[in-house]
């Protein structure tokens, strides 16, 4: 019988051996496209969240083996048809973290992409120093939940007001188009419309009609804004008047009219909104809110399977 060296006997034991788990405790490290990311883990129980100014989310799930010093994560909720997938590989004294098919838990403005190490979890804070995480007056953070006057909803509110969507149809009927309600606060609609326009480059004159305690606008999830509701980092609802459209130089050019001015807007020039006249809405957390809202209202998740709206 062959016997093994000590130096074989110790390669064939570490072998053996099953891969370190990642250490219940807290983690903390920045996010690939700023921000910070937050990791907490009990066990199997594996929680992340990413945040920076305008953009939040978070997610949890059940942590597997996927090879040596390696785990990967999906997430408890599905939002979508795509198949969120979170990777985790020990690098150093900390882990890497990657991500696949996730935009859907944080909007575009961030991702769970980044590295993290063991410490005290710390939640970000905006440009002006406040916590982007919690939310502030200056900087609410989206919910989904019952708001006093705009109902069961995924909404934020401000001191000027508050903007949220709703289910509006709850059936069965394919037929049915207005399957989701833009609603908000009755002060900031202008004559039945609400001008909003999105840092992204989208919006319009949205007509409204009054409900109990708040105006709004029913429509499919192509034609309601979904996309930038979750996407964007802020929401305009101008004091001024969108005037319309003009795609005719291949890139779309909005016009709006405000004390007598008039302005034009197009990607190139997004960043100047803020010389207009507006109550602002941040879009902090939306996507969660919505996906939240999305989840009990069975019409609006067909139409996105149909190709309508943000998935």
């Amino acid at each position: 019988m062959r016997r093994l060296s000590p130096s074989s006997l110790l390669v064939l034991l570490a072998s053996a051996l099953p891969a370190l788990a990642m250490e219940s405790g807290n983690y903390q490290g920045p996010a690939a496209y700023g921000g910070e990311l937050g990791v907490s883990v009990e066990k199997q129980k594996f929680k992340i969240e990413v945040t920076r100014p305008g953009c939040q989310g978070d997610t949890e799930g059940t942590l597997r083996p996927a090879g040596k010093d390696r785990w990967r994560v999906v997430p408890d909720e599905s939002y979508s048809s795509l198949q969120c997938v979170i990777g985790i590989r020990r690098k150093g004294n900390g882990f890497a973290i990657t991500e696949k098919d996730c935009l859907d838990y944080h909007g575009a403005s961030c991702s769970f992409d980044g590295s993290v190490t063991r410490g005290k979890v710390a939640k970000s804070a905006s440009a002006d120093g406040k916590d982007s995480a919690s939310g502030s007056a200056d900087d609410p953070v989206w919910t989904y939940g019952v708001h006093p006057q705009l109902g069961k909803s995924a909404y934020v509110e401000t001191s000027d007001g508050a903007v949220g969507l709703a289910c509006a149809y709850f059936g069965n009927s394919a037929a049915m188009a207005h399957i989701l309600s833009f609603r908000a606060t009755p002060n900031l609609a202008r004559q039945g419309t609400l001008d909003i326009m999105f840092d992204d480059g989208s919006g319009g004159g949205v007509p409204v009609t009054h409900s109990q305690g708040f105006v709004e606008y029913k429509s499919d999830t192509c034609t309601i804004h979904l996309d930038s509701l979750k996407k964007a980092s802020v929401l305009h609802v101008l004091e001024g008047r969108v005037e319309g459209f003009d795609n005719s130089s291949g890139e779309t050019v909005m016009t709006v009219s405000q004390d007598g001015t008039t302005f034009q807007f197009s990607s190139k020039n997004i960043g100047e909104l803020d010389k207009l006249k507006s109550k602002r809405f941040p879009l902090t957390g939306s996507a969660k809110a919505i996906n939240q809202m999305v989840a009990e209202c069975p019409a609006a998740q067909r139409d996105i399977e149909w190709m309508c709206g943000a998935e």
